[in-house]
């Protein structure tokens, strides 16, 4: 647990923070100051304990916690009883990598969960966006709890030898005439065939969201598939590794499949919240969420937890 907490004063600034009840407001605060609360930014936790907690009813803690998570400032796996705050490190980093070091205890306290995955995910990427000294804290404490990167990589390698294996068995034998040499596999040719796959995923991405949400077929407005490209690919790389993990959770492939995205943005469709129908509170009560908004890891995370909670629940 982190004893201490940073508050950043310019939060009375921040729209998002300004746009919440007062409920909502002191139910953010709760969980940013709560004992429970470690470095990681997450903790395990259930709604209906911290409304206890608060001496509040289960049923006005969880319309407060909706509007904090609706805005993208909590985030909660009911399955596995995790509470994160995506920007807990942005406001409380470590200050030496002897406190990223320390957050090894942490992560045993953390229920495992695909958020979960995700708050290591965000802390890997904060270290690595920091001096040396703390990107090797993070490498020599956490070798093996990024089981993302791992896969990633793991792919990667057997595609890479299925990919020679079935070129060899199709050119001649070493000796024979007509031979031609093995292609190389350098470190360019891996980074072309994984930016190819990115364009792709992105491809299926803006196709599915037109088709769904975007005008005039929805109410958001459309993204052009060729103006703004780079810009796009970049937003959908961020939730690769997300989608990754439920490409292999439920459709049991190690790629991610255009009916991925097809049947995400049909649930982001059937949610009055993200499909532009709101109602949204004042002063954003004109802001409507876009394809940036619906493609953050936090959002797919949230619309695949409902939508599997739904599933078992008809089946139950």
């Amino acid at each position: 647990m982190s004893r201490y907490r940073k508050i950043d004063p310019r939060i009375w600034n921040d729209a998002k923070f300004n746009g919440l009840t007062d409920d909502a407001k002191l139910a953010f605060f709760m969980l940013l100051t709560h004992p429970g609360m470690t470095a990681l930014g997450a903790m395990r936790a259930t709604l209906p304990g911290l409304a206890a907690e608060m001496r509040w009813t289960a049923e006005a803690f969880g319309e407060a916690f909706r509007e904090v998570s609706e805005k993208g400032m909590a985030e909660h796996d009911e399955n596995a009883c995790l509470v994160a705050l995506p920007n807990f490190l942005k406001y409380n980093p470590p200050e030496s990598p002897n406190v990223i070091k320390a957050w090894a205890s942490s992560v045993d306290m953390l229920p495992e969960c695909s958020l979960k995955t995700l708050v290591l995910q965000r802390c890997r990427d904060f270290a690595n966006g920091m001096t040396e000294g703390f990107r090797k804290a993070f490498a020599e404490v956490f070798p093996k709890t990024m089981p993302n990167q791992e896969q990633e990589q793991e792919q990667e390698q057997e595609q890479e030898k299925s990919f020679s294996s079935s070129l060899r068995s199709e050119l001649p034998a070493a000796g024979d005439a007509g031979s031609v040499p093995r292609p190389p596999t350098d470190i360019g040719q891996k980074r072309a065939e994984k930016e190819q796959r990115l364009a792709q995923v992105t491809d299926d991405a803006v196709q599915a969201y037109n088709a769904a949400l975007g005008k005039p077929h929805g109410l958001l407005v459309a993204v052009s598939p060729t103006i703004g490209r780079d810009k796009r690919q970049q937003q959908v790389k961020r939730c690769i590794a997300l989608a990754r993990q439920i490409a292999a959770a439920k459709y049991q492939v190690d790629r991610i499949p255009a009916e991925l995205w097809s049947d995400y943005f049909a649930e982001c469709a059937a949610d009055p919240f993200r499909n532009g129908t709101g109602p949204y509170a004042a002063p954003h009560e004109n802001w409507r969420p876009d394809f940036e908004f619906l493609t953050r890891p936090a959002e797919m995370l949230k619309v695949f937890d409902r939508a599997s909670s739904d599933e078992a629940a008809e089946v139950g």
